[in-house]
């Protein structure tokens, strides 16, 4: 587990080891003490590889409601609720299997057409979890969306509190 320091005062310094003790076991908590005004740490899983118990189960039913897209990201936002953001490679094939878009670790300015439109608004049906390597999305439409964990180095994706 790594503990990530999302805010501290300027009046002083802190470590995510010293803050890292007044954590509370899965959630963020708050420490006020000394020098410090506010530390605020959130634990999340790190990992590589995606974990074969990784449970999307909360996205079953849910509709695509918006795409982010960023320089390096895309970010798959549902209703009623749900995120996973993507820095590595997705894949989207249509109801025959065949792959419609695709994006890998690059600048999303040298892809010049997005075809994710075509599940924007759709409800996912299933998932599946091929670890180590991906998980997929099944839209009611019958698209797949698959997001493959694709480098030992970087992150590639992250949902629910798991970063792969």
């Amino acid at each position: 587990m790594r503990f990530q320091l999302l805010m501290f005062s300027q009046r002083g310094k802190a470590s995510a080891d010293k803050a890292k003790n007044y954590f509370d076991a899965n959630l963020a908590a708050t420490y006020y003490a000394g020098s410090f005004s506010r530390i605020t740490v959130r634990r999340h899983s790190y990992m590589h590889g995606v974990p074969i118990d990784l449970n999307l189960s909360s996205f079953e039913g849910s509709t695509l409601i918006e795409l982010g897209v960023g320089e390096f990201q895309i970010q798959f936002r549902f209703h009623p609720e749900g995120t996973i953001s993507v820095e590595g490679k997705w894949e989207l094939r249509d109801p025959a299997g065949v792959m419609i878009d695709s994006w890998a670790r690059e600048s999303i300015t040298n892809h010049n057409t997005l075809k994710l439109q075509s599940i924007l608004g759709k409800v996912v049906q299933s998932y599946s979890v091929n670890a180590p390597s991906s998980f997929s999305l099944r839209f009611n439409t019958g698209h797949v969306l698959t997001i493959l964990d694709d480098s030992d180095q970087y992150e590639s994706f992250s949902v629910g509190g798991v970063y792969v």
